[in-house]
């Protein structure tokens, strides 16, 4: 039932079937570890991902895969952990410091973690808009990162996308475009099997659904739609070429 929440992108959900699962089996570490993951990655509540992981991990023998591989998630949250405070602060305006590539790893992290697709979009916008040296190479996945954070949030992806008014979902599912345009013109140049490869996450990954699935592309307006249309006939043509 979690693994179909998940397709169907309620998180909420998927957390509370999880709890009930541990409640009903509660010597269950694999439900533990799959409650924590949850917490961590639907929810970006670290805390309580990590309470979740080390019950699991105190039901697993300690030879077992399962609990090095617990062990590992656990040290691998802590490490996340720390990164969302440094964000927390960024929001606070305590990290004056902050150099525009860690804001830009910030902006990762809470797309990630907690699909916070619109404070990653904000974060990262003006930092993409400003700063050419970090989009010119597209292996650094700047700018590719930063269209896939608006185009979810113009979608309604994600538990603040709500902020966002319709006329600026319209603007930042135009400006996703005009960046991965962008970034495509840079592959292209590049060429080569990684750039064959990076073209063709696109066609697949769920991030640009809203924006490639025909059933979805009929949705918007006659002349986005077109633009949309010939920007998947290009990335076709660049991959099979």
């Amino acid at each position: 039932i979690a693994s179909v929440y998940s397709r169907l992108q309620k998180y909420d959900l998927i957390v509370q079937w999880l709890r009930k699962g541990v409640m009903a089996v509660p010597r269950s570490a694999q439900l533990y570890r799959l409650l924590g993951l949850s917490l961590i990655y639907e929810k970006g509540d670290f805390d309580q991902g990590l309470l979740a992981l080390q019950q699991g991990l105190s039901l697993t023998p300690p030879v077992t895969a399962l609990h090095r591989e617990i062990l590992g998630r656990i040290d691998h949250a802590k490490s996340r952990r720390e990164i969302e405070s440094r964000l927390q602060l960024l929001l606070k305006g305590k990290l004056k410091n902050a150099t525009e590539k860690e804001k830009l790893m910030l902006a990762r992290h809470a797309f990630h973690y907690g699909h916070r697709f619109y404070l990653s979009a904000s974060i990262a916008k003006p930092i993409i808009e400003k700063n050419a040296d970090l989009v010119q190479d597209p292996t650094t996945g700047n700018r590719d990162f930063a269209a896939r954070a608006l185009i979810r949030s113009a979608n309604g992806d994600g538990p603040d996308a709500t902020l966002l008014t319709a006329m600026e979902r319209t603007e930042w599912r135009q400006l996703g475009l005009k960046w991965l345009q962008a970034e495509l013109a840079l592959w292209k140049k590049r060429g080569g099997l990684r750039a064959s490869t990076a073209i063709r996450a696109w066609m697949t990954i769920p991030a640009f659904e809203s924006v490639r699935e025909p059933s979805a592309l009929q949705k918007l307006p006659e002349k986005e739609r077109k633009a949309w249309e010939q920007f998947w006939n290009d990335v076709r043509k660049l991959v099979i070429e």
